[in-house]
């Protein structure tokens, strides 16, 4: 399951650290349809059989890493117009 859930969101953390990468990127695909008005990048989808993506969680995860990972997130300007921040 590749879903934007917390739990893949981990493992692609995880891969991150093997890879030698400073940060990984979740695209709009996090909080929506990113041409629609209503998507909402500080309300991430729900995950089917998790829950919502906890990008708290996320971050605390990619701090506790040996080398840590970071975690950069899109925001279209569709949002961004909507004085999302």
């Amino acid at each position: 399951d590749m879903s934007l859930s917390t739990n893949t969101t981990k493992l692609w953390m995880d891969f991150g650290q093997m890879a030698n990468l400073n940060y990984i990127l979740l695209d709009a695909g996090y909080y929506g349809d990113e041409h629609k008005a209503s998507s909402d990048p500080r309300q991430p989808l729900p995950v089917p059989r998790e829950g919502p993506l906890n990008i708290s969680e996320v971050v605390q995860y990619g701090r506790s890493l040996p080398k840590p990972i970071g975690l950069i997130l899109y925001v279209n300007d569709i949002a961004l117009s909507k004085g999302v921040t």
